[in-house]
């Protein structure tokens, strides 16, 4: 029963990539019952493998199904995680405040960057947790997972999923020449800090985690170890602490990965819609199993009405079965065929410019003695009044920038003092 109920349930695949392997956990996830490996898949890369060849054989060895779910562990060094708090007013036009508060803490142009956060509510203010990822950074990394023919649901930094699963501790990670140090507290991190390549070497590494450490107000009790190639002693001496609670992190923990998927350090790629038409599937596959599982404890009630009875209902009960299973594999077609335009039509929302880049960018190209009035975008057109010491120079600014095309004036030009007040209308180029 186990194993039939394991043939049909979804899975949830996390990956991890690390500097010469990737590691693979696969948990089955149903209503009954939780299993799949505690200790993962080791793949091996070597320096002239390629990251999608290796992907490639992953999906070929755990042969998916079009429900199940794949996630991505990454270094730290791909993300940069920032805390802030914004005042209750912000609420009404939350994504405008982030954006504009995440421009403080980013050093490099948000329009080119993946980003999530979650936010938690008081009474007067709003506490915000975000991550945020180069996309130069990752969309390699992103090709070489979909070339292999795996959709990615989200990706997240790997020791963080670590923090979120075993709770508050001090987590490291680390190679000989990468290394990543992260302190949890009450399910929230409060210091993270990594090096990358050869630079400075170990003891810079773990005189600047010490001085770190030194400046926060609460150090765990606790060190996690993952896939370190220092033992825990060794650890704990170079951080300056006397920690007797100390642990290696290999196995996947036992309990729900539910904590794990609501946790704010996830990048998501797919879209809602997306995701529910995914359980749906997952439904109309529990339901035909119920139904096959219900008609064979029928069974041995027809054995009691005869042979000849049983055989009869017995091929009623595999007809209707036959049309349920060609029924529930038409609408896994269905529901394939909708994930697949749902997910370009996603795409293609991501690449309509937003309101903030169109503001940005007029704001940007006027010359520095025009002023703006108004800025009214509908439609993929662009209204915008205001008044500079040349009219014609307003026009060749927005001609000469790649996000407005078929620039002109809406109305004409009037004349007040030294100034020339116009209208300006164009269209933006996704």
């Amino acid at each position: 029963m186990r194993q039939l109920f394991s043939s049909f349930a979804p899975a949830n695949h996390l990956i991890f990539l690390l500097p010469d392997k990737i590691l693979v956990y696969r948990r089955l996830a149903t209503f009954l019952h939780r299993s799949g490996q505690e200790e993962p898949v080791e793949y091996r890369l070597h320096p002239e493998t390629e990251i999608s060849e290796v992907m490639l054989r992953i999906r070929r060895e755990f042969r998916p199904k079009i429900d199940d779910k794949w996630y991505l562990g990454l270094p730290l060094q791909y993300f940069t995680l920032v805390r802030f708090v914004l005042p209750k007013a912000a609420e009404e036009h939350l994504d405008q405040a982030v954006h504009y508060a995440l421009m403080r803490h980013i050093p490099f142009d948000l329009q080119e960057t993946y980003l999530s956060y979650q936010l938690k509510r008081s009474s007067d203010s709003i506490d915000i947790e975000a991550v945020v990822a180069q996309k130069e950074k990752i969309k390699p990394l992103l090709q070489a997972v979909s070339s292999a023919g795996i959709t990615l649901n989200s990706i997240f930094p790997s020791l963080a999923f670590w923090a979120q699963m075993e709770d508050e501790a001090i987590y490291f990670s680390g190679y000989s020449g990468e290394k990543e140090l992260l302190v949890c507290h009450n399910r929230k991190i409060i210091l993270h800090f990594y090096t990358t390549g050869q630079e400075g070497g170990e003891d810079e590494f773990f005189a600047q985690a010490r001085s770190l450490l030194e400046n926060i107000s609460y150090v765990p009790a606790r060190l996690r170890l993952w896939e370190s190639y220092l033992d825990s002693s060794t650890v704990a001496d170079q951080l300056g602490l006397s920690i007797e609670d100390r642990e290696e992190v290999t196995r996947l923990p036992g309990r729900s990965l539910r904590k794990f998927l609501q946790m704010p350090y996830t990048i998501g790629f797919l879209p809602q819609a997306v995701l529910r038409q995914k359980k749906i599937a997952s439904t109309i596959q529990y339901a035909a199993l119920v139904f096959f599982l219900l008609a064979l404890i029928s069974l041995p009630i027809s054995k009691l009405l005869g042979e000849k009875i049983h055989l009869l209902r017995l091929e009623e009960s595999i007809s209707q079965i036959k049309d349920k299973a060609e029924h529930a594999r038409k609408l896994r077609e269905e529901n394939k065929q909708l994930v697949n335009k749902l997910e370009q039509l996603a795409e293609k929302v991501k690449a309509r410019p937003v309101v903030l880049e169109i503001l940005k960018e007029a704001t940007e190209i006027v010359p520095e003695t025009a002023w703006l009035y108004s800025l009214i975008y509908s439609q993929d057109k662009v209204v915008i009044k205001g008044q500079a010491s040349s009219a014609t120079a307003i026009i060749e600014s927005f001609e000469n920038s790649p996000l407005f095309q078929e620039v002109h004036f809406d109305s004409p030009v009037k004349k007040t003092g030294s100034k020339d007040r116009f209208t300006v209308v164009a269209k933006v180029v996704p």
